[in-house]
């Protein structure tokens, strides 16, 4: 089956050409540290410690400012399709 929903361009921006063809063209399976390696998931922890790092986590974004949070998360998500140009404007 083809991939849908934008994955063969995502994919390659998250993880590189080289991890993306791999996983797109040979449909390797991830699991957490191999995801976390290439870039793909932030972290990997075991089951009986998942709860208390996404906890940790959750408390640490929970201190960051809220003002700063809602501008800084469009801003993030649009940096791949747009100009360094556009960027450096929408920052300001």
């Amino acid at each position: 089956t083809c991939v849908g929903g934008g994955v063969s361009k995502l994919l390659p921006q998250l993880v590189g050409l080289t991890q993306a063809r791999r996983l797109l063209y040979l449909g390797d399976k991830l699991h957490g540290p191999e995801a976390a390696r290439i870039g793909l998931a932030l972290a990997s922890y075991p089951q009986a410690q998942l709860m208390a790092e996404a906890q940790t986590l959750a408390e640490r974004l929970a201190k960051q400012a809220p003002v700063s949070m809602a501008m800084l998360k469009p801003l993030v998500n649009r940096s791949a399709h747009t100009s360094m140009e556009s960027q450096l404007q929408q920052e300001l």
